[in-house]
Parts: structure tokens; C-alpha cells; sequence
């Protein structure tokens, strides 16, 4: 494993999104970490390492302004990526790598990569996006003979070959390993393969974010030679400002708020009593709602935004619910005379 449990000396890995999620603003960046030895994404390198990233759309003074932006935003001199970092764009190299009807391999382009990684010693090479250096169709038998030759190459390399891969069409939002273009043979090809999926405004909701459109989460798909991560992993795309005027998006990791920050056994037993005293009610909209509660003794009204807090203290009442802390009840409200939901004191009494 050189970087992480998806970068896997001599085999190809693949990373799959809609467009304009974070594929390649994440690869890259993945690739300038790799390439200096620091931990800038949450994950700590055990070695600098040499890599190859070919970029089949954008241009060449593009794909430089996303260094120059995420070197200067983690404090990274460029020094650091000579001779480390290899970087070209298809608009000045045509890396076809298989072409015409039944997807016929160009072992001039494979004989090309092969002697640029061996002589300048290349760990890992990233093409961003494959749909880009083939000009076959997007069918099983395709991919097949594709992913066949590229991990050919990564294990006569002794490198990493990661894959920058898009969804079908109308695929959505529920995005899986299976939502790759060509079905599931480049799946079965890979070792490890990951999916990009935007941050949905429930989710955004539930964050106390105002948009949703700069956060996406990225999940282990398949993974054969690690174990699947536990859970999702954050990022938020963050607008830099360069030297000439221009902004350029970094990368950043970015941790989903835990509801329970902050929560002890002394404070939770005291909210559980408040709660049990008061009998506040069930619905949020309400003056007395339960959850204004937790506020208040977790001081969330201070620590974070309004629609934050409340959304933590929701939370928080739900998984209290589910583990009996907390149970919900109808009674007749004496005000309007009809019966309305509270909550009281559970059976499970938290111990101080």
C-alpha cells in the first residue's frame, strides 16, 4: 500500500463520480501528497514518492494553477515537487490507449508509459479521466481487454494505476461502483475502487451547513486486498485566491459535526431529568420542544449556528429514542385539548 488502502503497488485502482464532484481536485491533491511526503488530506505517507499524473481534458496552465493553489494553501514550497511530481495535459500529448470498434490495445502509447516510468523511477500514475484515452466504446468486452493491459503495466512498472472514471448518464445521485461507465468488467479488473457522491441538502441540512454544493463524501466500493473503510469520508471543496487575481478550488478533509460533541454522562443525566420534570413536547415548531433542552445544557446556541444546534439536538433526541434514554408519549395538551406528543424520562437511566 503506498498511499492509504487504495494506491496498491502493482495494481490499478479506480475513483468514480459524476462530473464536477471532486475527482479530480482529489487525485491531484492525493498526488502532491504522495509526491512531498506530507499529510495533507488526513492521511500520513510513510515515504515520498514519484508520480505521473496525465490529465486527458484540461490544459496544461490549468492543471498548474490547481498545483500552484494547493501548494500555497498547505504551505507546500513547489521546490519540494522536482523531479517528484510529473504532470501533462492531453492537449499537447495524445495518450490514445485503445481505439477503434473492438477496443484494439496501442502498445505504442502503453510502450511510451512504460519507458517514461521506468526511467524516471515512477511509483504511481494517475489517468484522469480514462473515458478520455480511449476512443472505443464503452462496452464490457472494451474495458476488459483495457483494464487487462493497464494492470499489465502496473505490475511490469511495479507502480500504482489509478483510474479517474465517470458515471452513466442519468445515473443521479445514487452513485455506486456499479454506476461506471462500461459496466462491471473495469470494476473486476481493479483492487480497490471508490465513489464520489455530492452532499445532498438533507445532509447539508443536517450539518447546519447554508449549501450543500461544496462537500461530497467518498466510500470503498470494493476493496480486495483491505478491509472497507467504516465509514464515509468528507471533503470540502474551498475556494483560493492566486497572486494574478484568479481562484482556484483546494481540497480539504472535512469531518460531519458529531451530535454527541461535547455530551458527558453528568449532562446527559441532567437533560434526562429536565426532560422528565418539564415533559417538553415532540415537535420541534413547539416553544417548549424538547431539544431546546439539550441546547441549552450543552450551551449549542453558543458553539454553533442556530440551525446546527438544532439539528444536533435532533439528533440526539432520535438516537435516545432508539436506545430508550428517551421515550415519546400522547397526552391531551391542556392549552389547546387535543392530544399532542411529549417526551419523558426512558427506562435507560443514564449513570452519573
Amino acid at each position: 500500500f503506498l498511499y492509504d488502502n487504495h494506491y496498491i503497488r502493482n495494481f490499478a485502482s479506480i475513483t468514480i463520480a459524476t462530473g464536477g464532484v471532486g475527482k479530480s481536485t482529489l487525485c491531484l491533491t492525493e498526488m502532491i501528497a504522495m509526491a512531498t511526503g506530507r499529510n495533507l488530506l488526513g492521511v500520513e505517507p510513510t515515504e515520498r514518492l514519484k508520480v505521473l499524473y496525465f490529465n486527458g481534458e484540461d490544459p496544461m496552465e490549468e492543471i498548474q494553477r490547481r498545483c500552484v493553489a494547493t501548494c500555497e494553501h498547505f504551505g507546500v514550497p513547489q521546490e519540494e515537487l522536482v523531479d517528484h511530481l510529473y504532470i501533462a495535459s492531453g492537449r499537447d500529448y495524445d495518450l490514445l490507449l485503445s481505439e477503434g470498434f473492438e477496443g484494439e490495445i496501442n502498445e505504442g502509447s502503453f510502450k511510451l508509459l512504460e519507458d517514461f516510468c521506468k526511467d524516471k523511477g515512477i511509483d504511481v500514475f494517475c489517468a484522469d479521466p480514462l473515458a478520455n484515452m480511449t476512443t472505443s466504446g464503452e462496452t464490457n468486452e472494451v474495458f476488459r481487454t483495457l483494464a487487462k493491459r493497464l494492470s499489465d503495466l502496473a505490475d511490469s512498472c511495479g507502480i500504482s494505476i489509478e483510474l479517474v472514471h465517470h458515471t452513466r448518464k442519468g445515473n443521479g445521485l445514487d452513485t455506486n461502483v456499479e454506476s461506471a461507465r462500461g459496466g462491471s468488467s473495469l470494476i473486476a479488473a481493479v483492487r480497490s475502487a471508490r465513489v464520489l457522491s455530492p452532499m445532498t441538502k438533507e445532509e447539508a441540512d443536517k450539518a447546519g451547513l447554508e449549501s450543500h454544493v461544496n462537500h461530497f463524501r467518498v466510500e470503498v466500493g470494493k476493496s480486495n486486498l483491505a478491509r472497507p473503510m467504516d465509514k464515509a469520508l468528507w471533503f470540502e471543496k474551498r475556494s483560493h485566491a492566486l497572486d494574478n487575481g484568479d481562484s482556484c478550488a483546494v481540497l480539504v478533509k472535512w469531518e460531519f459535526p458529531d451530535a454527541f460533541s461535547g455530551m458527558s454522562v453528568e449532562l446527559g443525566r441532567k437533560i434526562q431529568r429536565r426532560i422528565e420534570s418539564e415533559r417538553p413536547k415532540h415537535s420541534p415548531r413547539a416553544e417548549n420542544w424538547a431539544g431546546k433542552i439539550i441546547i441549552e445544557v450543552l450551551e449549542l446556541d453558543i458553539k454553533d449556528s442556530d440551525k446546527l444546534a438544532r439539528s444536533k439536538a435532533s439528533t440526539i433526541l432520535k438516537e435516545w429514542v432508539r436506545t430508550g434514554v428517551v421515550e415519546v408519549y400522547e397526552d391531551h395538551d391542556g392549552r389547546q385539548g387535543r392530544m399532542t406528543k411529549f417526551y419523558c424520562q426512558g427506562k435507560n437511566i443514564l449513570e452519573e
